[in-house]
């Protein structure tokens, strides 16, 4: 009887608690996962911006903005959030009027510009984030102030059980959804590491997500056509054809 064929196996490098969201949809895809966090999110006790009380709407683009206990009076304001899980932490966290934008902070902007109340603005916001938000409510002269949350920091080393499995062979991808996971990741590699990398594709949620790591010797390094994961993984599935996956998952 011939040997059972080995499903695709991928390293994803993404905070843990977006690693296993994605890893149960890359097994919902028929792939294996090995989580492998580069990066560690922790939560900030910075205090508020002067005069937040005087901001008219909040504003979360993660729902890390909520790790972190918040003031009740905040919670009484209207809240943008972007996507449906920032929505989510937003409910748990006491706040009941919330308006759900696109997936991205600078969609997310033009939605503010329609629909916030006058008066400024507050971000719940990351320490190392994207500019799009921030730079077109600049642009259309909306106050906005800012509230660093959390922060995310490099993970000093490769678990052990990713380690054995990228230096036996065990890993056909890694995935990385940011330059700063990738960085941190590049952090980890020895020679024998390295080395290893010459049978594992680098998939990337972007070409920058890619770039700290691009001129590694790998397979192949291939960026997703959308900066989405459901462009990712369908990019995966193209790549990988496995019996049994879940349509559309």
């Amino acid at each position: 009887m011939a040997a059972a064929r080995r499903r695709p196996t991928f390293l994803v490098t993404r905070p843990v608690d977006r690693a296993r969201a994605t890893a149960r949809r890359l097994r919902r895809h028929g792939f294996s996962a090995v989580v492998a966090p580069a990066l560690a999110v922790v939560p900030l006790d910075d205090p508020p911006p002067a005069g937040w009380r005087t901001c008219a709407a909040v504003i979360a683009t993660s729902p890390r903005a909520f790790l972190a206990p918040l003031p009740a009076a905040l919670c009484v304001r209207p809240l943008f959030a972007v996507g449906e899980r920032t929505a989510a932490a937003a409910r748990r966290a006491g706040f009941t009027t919330i308006a759900v934008g696109p997936a991205d902070g600078g969609a997310l902007a033009e939605l503010l510009l329609a629909d916030a109340p006058p008066g400024p603005l507050l971000h719940l916001a990351g320490r190392h984030r994207a500019p799009a938000l921030e730079q077109r409510l600049a642009e259309a002269g909306r106050e906005l102030k800012i509230w660093e949350r959390y922060r995310s920091m490099p993970v000093p080393a490769m678990p052990p059980h990713a380690r054995a499995r990228l230096a036996g062979g065990g890993i056909d991808g890694i995935l990385f959804y940011s330059a700063r996971t990738a960085a941190a990741f590049r952090a980890w590699l020895d020679a024998g590491l390295v080395r290893a990398l010459a049978s594992v594709r680098a998939w990337g949620l972007s070409d920058r997500a890619l770039a700290p790591v691009r001129d590694l010797p790998w397979a192949a390094c291939i960026a997703a056509d959308q900066p989405r994961e459901n462009a990712l993984l369908m990019a995966l599935a193209a790549h990988y054809p496995v019996a049994g996956a879940e349509q559309g998952a």
